[in-house]
């Protein structure tokens, strides 16, 4: 027992010491007349300080669900980049694919955000034009929420329980 506790102890530390970063995940909403959408998405670092790649997104636009983020140059011109500075988007943006197969770029451009989709592309109040981005009213960015770490907090009170346990057992055994 003098053996197995320590050892249990350092399990438990080196298995909790392995904390959910969430300074790689972001947060996004937006909405615009007739648009709007929400979501998380995954960065990576760049060579360039304060830039980052957008590796993976996820989240809704009207309601239907984004299945994946398109390759760089793969729609409107997009290279996928988020910077950690107001713009946060270039005039290349992040470009998705939605349910539906609609593809779809979030852009910005002289102060103005955008959001432009292809030939499918389906607004609440109707289709429009494709080859004409929609302003988005409001765009915010934020770090996502990390999940907390439920196999780790469970492995740490299972050990502190058998910690417990060695203790009463001891005393026991002293009596």
């Amino acid at each position: 027992m003098q053996r197995i506790l320590p050892s249990l102890f350092l399990f438990a530390a080196l298995a909790t010491s392995a904390v959910a970063h969430a300074d790689d995940m972001f947060s996004y909403s937006y909405s615009g007349t007739g648009v709007s959408g929400s979501g998380d998405f995954t960065i990576a670092t760049t060579a360039t300080d304060g830039v980052f790649q957008v590796t993976e997104m996820d989240g809704q636009l009207n309601g239907i669900n984004i299945t994946g983020l398109l390759p760089v140059d793969s729609f409107k011109n997009n290279d996928n980049l988020f910077s950690s500075t107001n713009p946060f988007l270039d005039d290349d943006g992040v470009s998705f694919l939605l349910a539906n197969g609609t593809d779809v770029n979030i852009f910005y451009i002289n102060g103005d955000w955008f959001v432009q989709g292809d030939g499918e592309f389906v607004l609440d109040g109707g289709s429009t034009n494709p080859e004409t981005p929609l302003v988005l009213d409001s765009l915010s960015f934020g770090p996502a929420l990390a999940p907390t770490p439920e196999p780790s907090s469970l492995l740490l009170l299972g050990t502190g329980v058998l910690g417990a346990m060695g203790m009463a057992r001891r005393r026991l055994m002293r009596s």
